[in-house]
């Protein structure tokens, strides 16, 4: 599906979309389970003042000024908006970046715009595929919450109904120990390979959860690409990867709904570059 094949729908269950990127960092010998990115300290200073020259001048700390990068390796640190509580947003730390959005959400032709220039500039400064700064996965994630307006007003019927997801445990079971006035929470993971796609993974996660205080089924949809050394080395590669998981998504997500709950997020509205 081409950008300007995209679409958006008028009430979609849409909470968040992040694209998530990682890449390697080196194990510290006097401190077992620590990982160091050589670039980080030097280099973050530098991706923060290209991002602010694009506007995302908004900086959050997410962990305190004493804890040490190493101890938290692998997770951001730093959080880029453009203004408080506005979206999109870019996250930075030892080894990761992201970029996350949230409704209003106009299709993934306007969040890659984000993504596209946030990647390149964390390129230029890390320089992926380098010794030190060698990618090492790549991930796109849907999050959705489904509730009462879309007519999800038991989880598990909603589920096996409009998510194409039996979800109850074995009935023995359930008519042995589960007390008559109790009710069955579900909570659904499925992981599998991707036809014709060598190291991607499609992850399907759906369970009962709440959206706003209200009751609702959450859908965690999410394809992951775990990189053999090489394969992915440019910003340019890590873009046409994010570009497919998206399509992928758009096909698992289109496949997953019952016609019924797609009527119920109203028309469809095209969205273009």
């Amino acid at each position: 599906m081409s950008d300007q094949e995209d679409y958006v729908y008028e009430d979609a269950p849409l909470v968040e979309v992040l694209a998530e990127l990682r890449w390697q960092l080196l194990p510290i010998a006097s401190m077992p389970g620590a990982e160091i990115d050589p670039h980080f300290e030097r280099g973050h200073p530098k991706v923060q003042e290209a991002l602010a020259e694009n506007g995302f001048s908004h900086v959050e700390r997410l962990v305190p000024n004493d804890v040490p990068f190493e101890v938290v390796a692998g997770s951001p640190i730093f959080r880029y908006r453009l203004a408080p509580d506005r979206w999109p947003l870019v996250q930075l730390g030892p080894g990761i970046m992201t970029v996350n959005i949230t409704p209003p959400y106009e299709g993934w032709a306007e969040f890659r715009r984000t993504m596209e220039f946030a990647v390149n500039v964390v390129d230029q400064v890390f320089a992926f595929g380098s010794e030190f700064s060698m990618i090492k996965s790549c991930e796109v994630r849907y999050i959705d919450a489904f509730t009462e307006r879309h007519g999800m007003h038991d989880p598990t019927t909603f589920l096996t109904n409009d998510l194409s997801m039996p979800a109850m445990p074995p009935q023995k079971v359930v008519e042995m120990l589960k007390p008559e006035d109790a009710n069955v929470i579900p909570n659904l993971r499925f992981r599998f390979p991707v036809k014709d796609r060598p190291n991607d993974t499609l992850a399907l996660n759906a369970g009962h959860g709440k959206r706003n205080g209200t009751e609702a089924v959450i859908y965690d949809l999410r394809l992951q690409h775990l990189v053999p050394e090489g394969v992915v080395k440019t910003a340019a590669d890590v873009l046409k990867w994010m570009d497919e998981a998206h399509q992928q998504l758009h096909i698992a997500f289109e496949n997953t709904i019952s016609d019924e709950l797609r009527e119920r997020f109203g028309p469809k509205r095209a969205v273009r570059n």
